[in-house]
């Protein structure tokens, strides 16, 4: 199989340069009016600024809860509050968050000139994921999950970096970029322990595509994957260590807790259709003669129906004020877009779903026959392989989890860096369908501008 063709893009038009940075710089507002509105003290936060005390008395013991909660925000924090002396920690924090997101943001758009010809349909898939709920809230929430998508980018960007250049010096050092996206990474989230192996996995389908050489191999196996796989194991070893006398604080039963079945977590509910309603997670009914919270209830919902509901809407209802006014309902202007925002966006979501359908056929067939079938550009296979080991990696447990639905194990917070990546895979496809009638491009750029535009009046306060 041929090189890559998908290499050296040419500089983007200058409309296309001023709307990236227009779309950069409204994901800062919006995450600055979060922060405001206090919307960074989200899930656990009375948890996470005790840790960050904790750490600060005990900086040894780097660990808290359990050996899944990394200390890399702490760290952050920590450094904050000794720069501002105590100022404002937490804010400033969140306020880091958001412009790592954004840098974020930037990697997997400069990805997108590797893989989508069309200007209109790169900044079209920009607007969409930068703006959607699950995005704007994560990127400020004081939680281990807004420093996912920065390294994650970092990782995609860094190998496809890898992928496209000749000169030693350069293949050495983006071997070793992406070596220190998994590393720091594994100080951020747990979920990164294991991309070492998925980047082996990477690097081995594309020599057999004969789209690297073996010395991109061999400096992608020292730099990129060994050493990243050390460093995730010595601090998994660290932590167990801190909890080897304490129970773990996540509790499995591997016969399945019943909690969220297999129907649940792969099909769908009758019950589903109230997810058009955009209700709150912590959201009351009566049924039965008894006050309920449907959200939290097995397998009230499928987890199909909830992972879209939270992605276009802030299912936690953090915006208003934080985990402090989350309880409350959302004001009449709010919900509306809320609601239009969950049901429009059924269809960016069947159309995502269909198109990673498509790439998995075409990316298969062509690691079994590498000559006898084109692969997929190299861009969409360095985002669609780590998105989809990252999603399998929280979506698999569910059914054997205790907690799945009330302790919101299924919020698409925790797989958002494979939301991304599956967003862009779809106009990655929509550009390779509308290349031949370029101008049809604007057919979907101008509704999924409107769908950001919901996305933004649900959110904003």
């Amino acid at each position: 199989m041929s090189r890559p063709t998908d290499l050296a893009p040419p500089p983007p038009p200058a409309w296309e340069r001023r709307a990236i940075l227009v779309l950069l710089g409204l994901f800062l507002v919006l995450g600055t009016n979060h922060i405001i509105h206090g919307a960074y003290q989200g899930q656990d936060y009375s948890m996470h600024v005790g840790s960050v005390s904790r750490l600060l008395a005990h900086p040894h013991e780097w660990f808290t809860q359990d050996f899944t909660n990394r200390p890399l925000i702490y760290w952050i924090a920590l450094d904050v509050m000794a720069l501002t002396g105590d100022w404002a920690t937490q804010e400033l924090t969140a306020a880091l968050f958001v412009l790592f997101n954004a840098a974020a943001l930037a990697l997997f758009y400069d990805c997108s000139r590797r893989c989508i010809a069309s200007p209109a349909l790169r900044v079209a898939a920009l607007a969409l994921l930068a703006t959607l709920p699950v995005t704007q809230i994560t990127a400020v929430v004081f939680a281990a999950d807004a420093m996912a998508p920065p390294f994650f980018a970092l990782l995609c960007w860094s190998l496809l970096r890898w992928t496209e250049v000749s000169v030693p010096r350069a293949i050495f050092g983006y071997a070793a970029l992406v070596g220190a996206a998994l590393a720091l990474g594994n100080f951020a989230k747990f979920t990164f322990i294991g991309l070492p192996v998925v980047v082996l996995f990477l690097a081995l389908v594309l020599r057999r595509w004969q789209r690297v050489s073996a010395r991109h191999l061999l400096a992608l196996l020292i730099l990129g994957i060994t050493a990243p796989f050390a460093v995730g194991g010595w601090l998994h070893h660290r932590a167990t260590n801190q909890f080897k006398n304490t129970a773990d604080w996540h509790a499995f039963d591997w016969r399945g807790t019943g909690e969220m079945t297999w129907r649940s977590l792969l099909g769908w509910r009758t019950t589903d259709t109230r997810i058009f309603a955009a209700p709150i997670y912590w959201e009351r009914v009566e049924l039965a003669g008894r006050v309920v919270m449907p959200m939290l209830e097995a397998n009230a919902y499928s987890y199909p129906a909830l992972l879209h509901l939270a992605t276009f809407t802030d299912v936690l209802n953090f915006g208003p004020g934080g985990v402090h006014r989350s309880h409350l309902p959302r004001p009449a202007p709010q919900q509306a877009a809320a609601c239009w925002s969950v049901r429009t966006g059924l269809c960016f979501t069947l159309a995502a779903a269909a198109a990673f359908v498509v790439f998995w056929w075409r990316f298969i067939r062509a690691a079994l026959f590498p000559h006898r079938a084109p692969a997929p550009s190299t861009a969409w296979v360095l985002w669609s392989v780590p998105a989809l080991a990252w999603q399998l990696a929280i979506m698999v447990p569910l059914p054997f989890v205790h907690h799945a639905y009330d302790w919101g194990y299924w919020l698409p917070r925790l797989v958002l860096p494979s939301l991304w990546c599956f967003g862009w895979g779809l106009f990655v496809l929509l550009d390779e369908i509308l290349r031949p009638h370029r101008r049809l491009a604007f057919a979907v750029f101008t509704p999924t501008l409107l769908q950001a535009a919901l996305h933004l009046r649900s959110t904003w306060f």
